[in-house]
């Protein structure tokens, strides 16, 4: 979680560089976040679904079924919306962490763009930012793993 943190806290910062291990924890941190979330919104909106039709008989479960479908919408509406604004609030953070990734193997943001090649260029962004950094200093700053 502390990797997660200091992410956060350096919300905008471009310019220096970040360990391969800031990156990894960074993002499973935010994976189990929102996995955990997502299965709560999800358990919430199951419930509410099997109390709606397990607890009426007859004619009037027609009407238990279809205010539980409609408010079962509503919480998974209001949780998708919930992770979208989440995802707006980490795009310049992370971003900003690939960006120093990128930079603690000497290499510019421009090599962001190599994503955008079909097929191979999300592999081989992948592949840059798994590469082990520059030892001691490089033009974008000291080496992280130096500064604990």
């Amino acid at each position: 979680m502390k990797w997660y943190i200091k992410v956060i806290k350096n919300y905008a910062a471009f310019d220096s560089r970040a360990s391969r291990r800031e990156f990894i924890w960074f993002h499973i941190t935010n994976v189990l976040l929102v996995l955990a979330f997502s299965l709560v919104v999800s358990g919430a909106a199951f419930a509410v679904m099997l109390f709606s039709t397990g607890l009426t008989v007859g004619s009037e479960s027609l009407g238990a079924i279809l205010t539980g479908s409609v408010v079962s919408s509503l919480i998974l509406s209001a949780g998708g919306a919930v992770l979208l604004f989440y995802d707006l609030f980490l795009f310049i953070p992370s971003l900003a962490l690939t960006v120093r990734r990128l930079h603690d193997a000497e290499h510019s943001w421009l090599f962001l763009f190599i994503s955008l090649i079909p097929i191979i260029g999300g592999l081989m962004l992948l592949v840059l930012l798994f590469t082990k950094g520059n030892d001691g200093a490089n033009k974008y700053g000291r080496n992280p793993l130096e500064e604990r």
